[in-house]
C-alpha cells in the first residue's frame, strides 16, 4: 500500500468532544468561528477542523498539529480565546491527545 504523504505529516492531533445543550447550537457555532479564528497562523498548527455528529448535537473538533509540543502551547493559545459559557454544554469535554503511530518499514 503506497504510504499517504498526509499521514506521515501529521504526528500528534487533538479531538475535542462537546456536548451542548440543544439550545446553544448557535452559541458554539459562533465560538468555534472565535476560535478558529483565533488560531490562524498557530505556530506547528497544520489544520482545525469541527464537526457535528450526524446522530446527535455533539460537535468534535480535530486539530492537526507538528508536534506534541506545538500541541501543548497552542492548545493554551485556544483556551484562551475565551467567550465560552460552562452552562453551554451537557457535561465536560472529552478531550484526546493522539499520538502517531510509527510507520513500518
Amino acid at each position: 500500500m503506497p504510504a499517504n504523504p498526509l499521514n506521515e505529516a501529521i504526528v500528534f492531533v487533538t479531538l475535542a468532544f462537546h456536548h451542548p445543550h440543544p439550545e446553544h447550537l448557535d452559541d458554539f457555532a459562533a465560538f468555534r468561528e472565535r476560535v478558529e479564528d483565533g488560531m490562524r497562523g498557530t505556530d506547528g498548527l497544520l489544520s482545525l477542523e469541527s464537526f457535528r455528529d450526524a446522530g446527535s448535537d455533539d460537535l468534535v473538533a480535530i486539530a492537526r498539529w507538528e508536534s506534541a509540543e506545538h500541541a501543548r502551547v497552542g492548545v493554551q493559545k485556544l483556551l484562551s480565546v475565551g467567550g465560552r459559557a460552562a452552562d453551554w454544554s451537557e457535561r465536560p469535554d472529552d478531550l484526546y491527545r493522539l499520538i502517531g503511530l510509527p510507520r513500518p518499514e
